[in-house]
């Protein structure tokens, strides 16, 4: 059920100097729940986008989220993610446009 399960997605990470993983998906207490689940025992660090991800009932993907995530990943809606990932990469779309005029 996992993304890593059967595929070269490790080592694929690794290779790129990947520590940290966003997941989102179907299926948030199966395919994703595992999908955190062994990516935080291979290492990285895990970020679950909460909106996301879905599942059959609310009552279960609150479940998900609420219970199965809280030692396991680094809970974040969409837009947070996004505004942590710009304040990541500004610096460097600055640094590239004054050097390079785009």
């Amino acid at each position: 059920m996992s993304a890593f399960n059967g595929t070269p997605l490790d080592t694929l990470l690794r290779g790129l100097g990947i520590e940290t993983i966003v997941v989102t998906g179907v299926w948030t207490n199966m395919a994703v729940e595992h999908t955190c689940r062994d990516g935080a025992d291979y290492g990285y660090n895990v970020v679950i986008a909460t909106d996301g991800t879905s599942t059959i009932s609310e009552e279960w993907q609150e479940a998900a989220l609420n219970y199965v995530m809280n030692n396991i990943a680094t809970k974040m809606i969409t837009a947070e993610i996004l505004l942590y990932l710009l304040i990541l990469l500004l610096p460097a779309l600055l640094v590239n446009r004054i050097f390079y005029r785009w």
